[in-house]
């Protein structure tokens, strides 16, 4: 079993500012030309008044969504990579999952900066390897111009604000846990019965696997010769 991309999607605020129009909105000592040749950039969004990371990160879930052609009962995990959250709690990824209407589940927030997006896509993979989920959004929002320092050319011109969303379903068997979670051991044979006919026979070899219970002085199965 693994975990595929099946849709993405993203949003950019209206407003697109080029560098000259950055130059003279915020009185940089700069121009179009110093910001191409040293960052390739030649304009950025800047959200409006009022738009915040839930809002875009929203426009960028039902995107991906659409592209997947699923709708929010194929969710069962929103990860929303920011560190421009709309407030402290309830989290961001918790705004969006109660607007998009899912209903199960989990939603947290990361802040990692720039590699936040990477590290949600790896935490959807292993939600969906370890059986805890099948769907997980993936969701990278960012409201930067709220919180950039405007007086220093050499950080401002690099950032705007957007947010990109990615969906991650499980593809192929779904591994059994054979440990409680939250108190609820899950049946390994429920598994293999519930599998489609392609993956039946793998979800058996796991079932079987996970049908003797080890002592607790056994060493993991890994270890074993």
């Amino acid at each position: 079993m693994r975990a595929v991309i099946r849709g993405t999607g993203g949003y950019l605020p209206a407003r697109s500012l080029s560098n000259d129009e950055l130059a003279a909105w915020k009185g940089l000592e700069t121009s179009d030309a110093w910001i191409i040749e040293r960052t390739g950039i030649r304009r950025r969004h800047i959200a409006a008044e009022g738009e915040t990371a839930s809002d875009m990160g929203l426009a960028a879930a039902l995107a991906a969504l659409a592209q997947a052609g699923v709708g929010p009962e194929a969710v069962d995990a929103i990860i929303v990579a920011t560190t421009t959250p709309d407030s402290g709690f309830p989290a961001t990824a918790a705004r969006i999952q109660g607007r998009l209407g899912v209903t199960r589940g989990f939603a947290f927030d990361i802040s990692a900066a720039c590699t936040g997006f990477i590290y949600g896509l790896g935490l959807a993979d292993a939600l969906i390897r370890t059986g805890q989920a099948r769907g997980v959004l993936v969701i990278g929002s960012e409201v930067y111009s709220r919180i950039l320092d405007w007086t220093d050319r050499g950080t401002c011109v690099l950032f705007g604000d957007g947010a990109g969303a990615a969906l991650r379903r499980a593809r192929g068997c779904s591994p059994p846990i054979c440990t409680p979670m939250a108190g609820m051991p899950i049946s390994c044979a429920s598994r293999a019965a519930q599998a489609p006919p392609a993956a039946r026979e793998c979800c058996a070899w796991r079932a079987r696997r996970c049908s003797s219970t080890p002592s607790p002085s056994s060493p993991p199965w890994w270890r074993k010769p």
